[in-house]
């Protein structure tokens, strides 16, 4: 039986600026932070490696994934960049990765300070 390895991080990702908000049909800009967003990391070893990035965002995109893998593998250099999995906690009172660009821009430029 193979020994399995946990581990986890969590990092603050709340914008320093006003932002819109996603998840109505209206446009809400932030007024106040009311409650700070971050990402949390998990990540398992046994006889493979998963790590999993729950994002508090209203949703993200394949984009995003790809994005996130690329600055690790190729600005952070780490090994394990394609077993990682993001996922957002679909809050309607976030910002969205996958609303507004699908590029390398708009979320992922906060997310970036991070990773």
């Amino acid at each position: 039986m193979a020994k399995i390895k946990i581990g986890w991080s969590e990092v603050d990702i709340t914008p320093n600026e006003k932002i819109g908000l996603a998840g109505q049909f209206y446009e809400r800009i932030t007024d106040e932070v009311r409650d700070p967003i971050a990402v949390t990391a998990l990540a398992v070893e046994g006889e493979d490696i998963a790590i999993f990035c729950s994002c508090d965002l209203e949703s993200t995109s394949y984009t995003l994934l790809c994005a996130a893998r690329d600055i690790l593998k190729n600005e952070k250099n780490f090994p394990y960049y394609n077993k990682v999995i993001v996922n957002a906690i679909h809050s309607h009172t976030s910002i969205s990765y996958s609303n507004y660009s699908d590029a390398y821009g708009s979320t992922l430029s906060v997310l970036d300070k991070y990773i």
